[in-house]
């Protein structure tokens, strides 16, 4: 080998180190904001930790209104979830929808037997009710996919003279 190419593989060595050199500090620096780790945590590890949150990516839970859920029911596209308690389901509820309250959920005594990429319409009274919101966080982190929450609720379901099932 030449004395003018061994030069030059010297220098390409010395810039890949100096180059390498560089990368981990900057990555040192950014750490905080997300820069590369230098060690790989596996999810169980992540959870074991107490970090839930990033073990599990968010999944967005998106607002319906009457015009989707009337699609969703009039079409059988999607499975309709009443997240009130069990005395407001039993005076009526969208036909064919199915009673999981918040409580009865995190207690394991009621559960969504529906495969988790199918799409779930929950839904509570409307208005100021936050149960549906509650119940289809839990069902996010169980694994479901596709939720909907329809805002306006079994009162404004009933309201528009819809289909009401006791």
């Amino acid at each position: 080998m030449s004395l003018a190419r061994m030069a030059a593989w010297k220098q390409a060595a010395s810039i890949g180190v100096i180059a390498l050199v560089v990368a981990f500090a900057f990555n040192a620096l950014r750490a905080e904001a997300g820069g590369i780790p230098a060690k790989h945590t596996p999810k169980k590890a992540v959870k074991a930790a107490g970090a839930d949150t990033l073990a599990t990516p968010a999944v967005k839970l998106a607002e319906v209104d009457f015009a989707e859920v009337d699609n969703f029911f009039r079409n059988e596209l999607a499975t309709f979830v009443d997240a009130r308690e069990t005395q407001d389901f039993a005076k009526g509820h969208i036909p064919g929808a199915m009673n999981i309250t918040v409580d009865g959920y995190k207690a394991g005594k009621q559960k969504l037997s529906v495969p988790k990429g199918s799409l779930v319409v929950v839904y509570c009274s409307g208005g100021d009710c936050e149960l549906s919101h509650d119940l289809a966080k839990l069902l996010a982190k169980a694994g479901f996919k596709k939720l909907r929450i329809y805002s306006g609720g079994f009162k404004e379901w009933d309201d528009l003279g819809q289909p009401v099932e006791k």
